[in-house]
This record gives structure tokens, sequence and C-alpha cells, in this order.
């Protein structure tokens, strides 16, 4: 439900259960905006590496170029790095993770300690459906409290990505940002099935303005209820649930190797990310619009083999 300019925060067990009856939300009743500084103004989340995968630091607002729908736009905010961010770190439960997320918990103090005062975390858990397991906090202590907790967790259950994202998005729609950088960090093996389609969820992601950033453990193929294990064609039953949705939000998933190193690498990328402000052109509200961000040409000629990765679009508020 939105007052003006304000949202009212909906229990977390009433937005799972008109999601699961695929009731209609009071957050969805209206357009609603993909940004959280005014209405006047889209959000877009940057990051740029460079060849060996490391960020690119130093650019300035004249340094990048805004598209919407193909047409140039006046960056009219910039900020470089210093934002205050909002994570959820989502943990996929599902029968044959524990392993790998024992490894990603005990990593947990080193990703925390990337970050700064003014940084919130909310730690969920998800199988069918999402789990809240603390709301977003200040207290990174209490927060890696929350972390460990996971272990505690029964780990059974389908894996259901798509409807995680899609919920989870939900509820960080429901949670004022005040300007400050959104991610979505999911643990999972990338091995799912069924739930919203990706249209869908891309959308509410881009409404809740969080970029998706997935750290995909090994596979661990799924086996028959008889114990045979699944032929690869079996494969496309699942395909990459993560990589394509964190794409189109300006995130990405990486492969797990060595938790210590790459879940706080992980929280260390978005917080050398760009953040990028123009003022929307007239437009359809709820619709949706194309977004592309480029480097300036003096920026591409100093970094000729920079990689961008920016949210592909916004709903019109």
């Amino acid at each position: 439900m939105k007052c003006g300019n304000h949202r009212l925060r909906e229990p977390l067990s009433s937005i799972l259960a008109a999601l699961s009856l695929g009731v209609c939300l009071p957050i969805n009743a209206q357009p609603s905006p993909t940004f959280r500084t005014s209405v006047s103004e889209v959000h877009v989340d940057v990051e740029v590496l460079d060849r060996n995968g490391a960020p690119v630091r130093g650019l300035s607002k004249e340094d990048f170029r805004v598209f919407d729908e193909g047409h140039e736009e006046a960056t009219t905010g910039f900020e470089a790095g210093e934002q205050a961010l909002d994570i959820v770190l989502l943990f996929d439960v599902s029968g044959s993770m524990r392993p790998n997320v024992e490894k990603v918990v005990k990593s947990a103090d080193l990703a925390l300690a990337q970050l700064r005062e003014g940084d919130r975390v909310a730690v969920m858990n998800f199988t069918s459906h999402i789990k809240e397991i603390s709301p977003f906090s200040r207290n990174l202590d209490e927060v890696g409290r929350s972390v460990q907790s996971i272990l505690q967790q029964r780990f059974f259950g389908n894996t259901r990505i798509r409807r995680a994202l899609f919920e989870t998005a939900a509820y960080m729609i429901n949670v004022p940002a005040q300007r400050r950088r959104r991610a979505i960090v999911i643990v999972t093996d990338n091995i799912a099935v069924g739930g919203p389609n990706q249209t869908t969820v891309v959308r509410n992601l881009w409404e809740a303005d969080a970029v998706v950033c997935g750290i995909i453990v090994p596979e661990h193929r799924p086996r028959r209820s008889f114990g045979a294990p699944l032929p690869v064609s079996a494969g496309a039953l699942f395909g990459d649930s993560v990589g394509p949705i964190a794409e189109k939000t300006g995130g990405a998933s990486i492969s797990l190797i060595d938790a210590e190193s790459d879940f706080p690498r992980v929280v260390l990328r978005l917080r050398n990310r760009y953040s990028l402000y123009y003022a929307p052109p007239p437009a359809i509200a709820g619709s949706t619009r194309s977004v592309q961000v480029r480097l300036s040409p003096s920026a591409e000629r100093t970094h000729a083999s920079a990689q961008i990765s920016a949210r592909k679009g916004y709903v019109v508020p």
C-alpha cells in the first residue's frame, strides 16, 4: 500500500500468503517506482570491471552515458561507491545444499567485514518459498549470528529459485531504501524447478531496484526417487536460473571455488559500483522501458577492455 511517496510495510507472512494464493498484493495495486530517491529520478546501478575482473575505480559522472529506449539522457546525479548498502543474503536450503552452505557460512565474518557503518543486511533461506531469518539490521554481529543459524535449519525440499527471487523482491519493495544500493546475494546450486516466468521475476526486481548476485556452488546432480541419476539431457528442465536474471538487473553470478575469498569478493564488488540518476522521460505508468549504459568516448579509450553491467530496464512509476 502506498501513501504519497511512502510505503506501509506489510508483514512477510501476509506477503507470502498472498503470493501463494495468487492474490495481488496492495503494493502492486498501483505502478510503483523502481528507484528510491524521488519519483523524478531513475536510478541505474553500474559495475565496471577491467579485463582481470577487478572493479574499475575513479570514474566520474562525465565518464558515463545513459540511454533510455535508445535516447541519451542527461545524468542528474552520480555517486561512486559511497552509498549505504541494503543486502539480502538468501540461502538455498534444499536437500543437497548443506555441505556447500556450510562452507559459505564459515566465511560470513570475512564477507561482513567488507561492510561499513550504516549498511543493512537481512538473512533469509528458501526452498519452495522464502523464510525470513532476520530482518534488515545494521548490527553486523547480529547478522553474523543469523547467518550461522542457517546451519540449524532443516535442509530438504525442491529449489524454486525464480519464486524465491520474486518473493524477496516483493519483500524489499516494502522496505524504504532512502537512497541506498540494494542487492540480493543468493547462494544456490542453481538447479531449480517451476516458479514465475523470468519476465515476471525481472519486473519485480526492477521495481525493487535490486541487483542480483549469484554464488553458484558445485552442482549436485539430481536423482530420481528410486536413486538412478537423471540423464544429461534432463539438465534442460532446469537450465541456468540465476545467470540471466542477474544479468538483467545489472548483477552477475560466480561459481564458488574458495568460499573464504569468493563470498567477500561478491560483497566488495557491491561496494565498488557507481550510481547514476536521470529524469525519466514521459511514459505510460506501469510500462517497462529499456536502459543502456556506456562509457564516454574518452573513458572507452582509457579503459578499452572494460566490461559494464547495469540494469536493462525499469518500471515506469
